[in-house]
């Protein structure tokens, strides 16, 4: 029963996951967000986990992908209000140079 149950819920992850690729697809919507490559967390102030330019962890956030630290900065960026995430997205783009976001 219980492993109906686990192939059930996984085959409506397959498939859920398949149907939001094909509507993205269908709706001409290819464009990815722009790639911060910062090398320093934004959240705890240590290196990105992978390299900079494909971080392990990671979250895109007003056309910009921000990498961190580990699986909780991610978290905590994810659960932050728009406000402390633009205060998260502009330390990124700090540590690599570019002028903040608005």
């Amino acid at each position: 029963m219980f492993t109906r149950f686990v192939c059930l819920l996984v085959a409506g992850a397959i498939l859920f996951g398949a149907s939001a690729i094909t509507s993205s697809i269908a709706a001409g919507d290819e464009s990815k967000p722009a790639l911060v490559a910062n090398s320093i967390c934004p959240v705890s102030g240590k290196p990105v986990a992978g390299k900079p330019e494909a971080p392990t962890f990671f979250s895109d956030f007003r056309g910009w992908r921000i990498g961190f630290m580990c699986p909780v900065c991610k978290g905590q960026f994810d659960a932050a209000d728009d406000a402390q995430k633009l205060a998260y997205l502009n330390r990124a783009l700090k540590s690599v140079g570019k002028p903040p976001a608005t």
